[in-house]
């Protein structure tokens, strides 16, 4: 592909954002809202895992111990 930047990595065929797409009203039962974007509820897992999550998930330890080192002696 010559111009990745410009069209992605599709070359155009499918856009982020352009219809046509409906946004159920139950989205916070859902992963995903389509084919690539996931929903709020999603990135909420995510950053709960990542913030607090075990070390047998987070490897090697998780942001919010990385967030008290500096409080530590």
């Amino acid at each position: 592909m010559m111009h990745a930047v410009a069209l992605g990595a599709l070359r155009g065929q499918m856009q982020c954002g352009r219809g046509p797409y409906k946004v159920c009203d139950n989205h916070d039962e859902f992963v995903f809202w389509d084919l690539f974007h996931p929903t709020e509820h999603t990135y909420r897992i995510i950053a709960s895992e990542f913030w607090s999550g075990k070390s047998t998930q987070i490897r090697l330890v998780n942001l919010k111990f990385l967030a008290t080192l500096h409080k530590r002696p």
